[in-house]
C-alpha cells in the first residue's frame, strides 16, 4: 500500500513539475534569457526517484530490463569512440533524453499497478482545461508564450515545443475516446479535439482525420451490417479526396508553408524539412561514420537530428543500440485487448515512424 500511495502521490506532481520547467525553457528561449534552465534538474530529480522506487521494489520487477538499460549505455560509451570532441556535451544531452524517456517508460510499464488511476485523471483532465484556457488566451491576444511556431498558425499554450504538446494530445484523444461515456469524459474530450486543432501541428490533424475516418467506418459497418468490395473502395476514395483538398487548404491558405512548397517542394512542406535533414544525416555518415559508429551509433557527428523516428534511433544507438532499444519497448509494452485502442496505437505509431 505504501508503494501506490508514494508513486500516485509522485507521478501527478512530476507530470506538472515538467511543464512548470517547459514552460520556463519556453519563456527564456523566446526572450533570448541567459539564465539557469530547470528542465535538467526537474528531469533528475524524477530520475532519481523512480530509480529509487525501482531498487526498492527490485523483487517485483523484471531485472531483464535494467540489463538493457545498461546495455545502452554501453552502447552510448562505445559510440564516442573516433567521434567529434567539440560536439560531445551536445550529443550526450541528446542521449540522456533518450535515456530519460526509455526510463520513464521502463517505470510506469513495470509500476502501473502502484498507480492511483482516478487521480492521474483528475490531473490530466486539469492540465487539458488548465491548457485550453492558455491556447484561447494564446489565440485572442496573439501571446507569442503560447504559440507553437512563431512563422505560422499555431497555440501550444504551456508546452515547450511542438512534439511535446503533439505527443500530449495524440495520446489524450486515444484516452478519453476509450473511457466510459460520462458528461464529463464527453467535455473533456472535445476540449482535446479542439486543442489538437488549435496546436497547428500536422501530426494532429492526420490522426483527427485518421479517427474520424475510423469512426466513420465503424458507424457505416454497424449500419449495414457487412462491408462489401465496393464499400471499401468508396472509403478509400473519400479518404484520398479529403486528404487532397486538405493539402491544397493547407498550402494555398498558410503563407509560410505555401513558400517552402513554393522553393523546396511537396515533402519539405509536408514533413517540415524533414526530407533534407534526413539527405544531410546520410550525407554525413557516409563521409565520418567508421565500424563503431554505424554498430553503437554516431551522434557527435550530426549537426541536427532528422525527427525521423528510425532514422535517430540509428544515429544515436547504431544497429546494435537500435535492436536493443526496440527489444526493449517490445518487451515491456503491455498486452492490449481492446482491437479499437490497437488499431488507434497504430495510427500513433505511423505517426511516430
Amino acid at each position: 500500500m505504501k508503494a501506490v500511495r508514494i508513486t500516485s502521490i509522485l507521478s501527478p506532481i512530476f507530470l506538472v513539475l515538467i511543464l512548470m520547467s517547459d514552460l520556463h525553457y519556453k519563456y527564456i528561449s523566446i526572450n533570448g534569457i541567459q539564465t539557469f534552465k530547470f528542465t535538467v534538474i526537474s528531469k533528475v530529480i524524477i530520475a532519481l526517484a523512480f530509480l529509487v522506487i525501482s531498487v526498492i521494489n527490485f523483487k517485483k520487477i523484471k531485472k531483464g530490463y535494467f540489463m538493457v538499460i545498461a546495455g545502452l549505455i554501453m552502447v552510448i560509451i562505445l559510440g564516442y569512440a573516433n567521434t567529434d570532441s567539440n560536439r560531445i556535451f551536445y550529443s550526450s544531452y541528446t542521449q540522456a533524453q533518450y535515456l530519460f524517456g526509455l526510463f520513464v517508460f521502463y517505470f510506469f510499464f513495470s509500476f502501473y499497478k502502484f498507480l492511483d488511476v482516478a487521480l492521474l485523471l483528475k490531473t490530466l483532465t486539469f492540465i487539458i482545461i488548465l491548457n485550453f484556457l492558455f491556447i484561447l488566451i494564446g489565440l485572442l491576444y496573439e501571446i507569442e508564450l503560447f504559440k507553437t511556431y512563431l512563422s505560422r498558425f499555431g497555440f501550444n499554450g504551456i508546452f515547450k515545443g511542438t512534439s511535446e504538446a503533439s505527443y500530449f494530445y495524440l495520446f489524450s484523444i486515444l484516452l478519453f475516446a476509450n473511457l466510459p461515456f460520462s458528461k464529463k469524459n464527453v467535455f473533456v474530450f472535445g476540449l482535446v479535439i479542439m486543442s489538437s486543432l488549435l496546436v497547428g501541428s500536422k501530426s494532429l490533424y492526420v490522426y483527427l482525420f485518421f479517427i474520424a475516418l475510423l469512426t466513420a467506418f465503424n458507424l457505416f459497418k454497424k449500419q449495414v451490417g457487412f462491408l462489401k468490395a465496393k464499400h471499401y473502395f468508396l472509403l478509400i476514395l473519400l479518404a484520398v479526396a479529403f486528404v487532397y483538398s486538405f493539402l491544397w487548404l493547407v498550402l494555398t491558405q498558410n503563407t509560410t508553408l505555401n513558400n517552402v512548397f513554393i522553393k523546396d517542394g511537396l515533402l519539405s512542406a509536408i514533413f517540415s524539412y524533414r526530407d533534407v535533414l534526413t539527405a544531410n544525416a546520410i550525407y554525413t555518415i557516409g563521409e565520418k561514420y567508421n565500424f563503431f559508429n554505424y554498430m553503437f551509433g554516431g551522434l557527435p557527428f550530426i549537426y541536427k537530428t532528422t525527427e525521423i523516428f528510425l532514422m535517430d534511433l540509428f544515429i544515436t544507438f547504431g544497429v546494435i543500440g537500435s535492436f536493443l532499444f526496440l527489444i526493449f519497448i517490445r518487451k515491456i509494452f503491455p498486452v492490449i485487448y481492446s482491437n479499437r485502442v490497437k488499431v488507434m496505437l497504430v495510427g500513433i505509431g505511423i505517426i511516430i515512424f
